[in-house]
């Protein structure tokens, strides 16, 4: 449903409402009284919990949005370096030329050895800002400490 059309039906149910206010609720610029919220529940025939839980789904649903763009960004990344990797290799044997230890030394890494240096050049491969109540934030230290080959349990 478009604000407009929100705020006609809420209009017609005797609230000054207009798209702006429409938008200032969504945004959460301005608070939504509980009578409002009845009303706007009924129109949109959802129960008023939903209306509240309503923002927390948007913020997660934004949330996992995101992290599904990094994901395919960071598969692309990595598909691309195993690519350039290999035909840097291929470029090199055919040419003749001899290992450049220059090259090995700074840039001859899988791409698990590149993101392991850059959590220890950033310090993500420590913990201390993390709280580990939650068990999201659960999950997150224990596959970050698998895929470094620790045990999950690890500190």
């Amino acid at each position: 449903m478009s604000q407009r059309a929100l705020a006609d039906a809420m209009t017609e149910r005797g609230w000054k409402w207009s798209h702006v206010t429409v938008g200032s609720v969504e945004r959460g610029d301005r608070p939504l009284r509980a009578a409002e919220a009845i009303g706007v529940a009924e129109i949109l025939e959802v129960e008023v919990v939903d209306l509240v839980n309503a923002r927390e789904a948007s913020q997660m649903r934004e949330a996992t949005q995101k992290l599904l763009a990094q994901y395919h960004r960071l598969r692309h990344a990595v598909s691309d370096w195993d690519l350039v990797r290999r035909e840097y290799a291929q470029l090199a044997d055919s040419l003749g030329r001899e290992v450049d230890n220059e090259v090995i030394a700074r840039l001859w890494f899988p791409a698990e050895e590149v993101v392991a240096n850059e959590h220890r050049m950033f310090g993500l491969d420590e913990y201390p800002w993390a709280t580990e109540n939650g068990p999201w934030m659960k999950l997150y230290i224990e596959s970050e400490r698998a895929a470094r080959g620790q045990h999950p349990a690890a500190s």
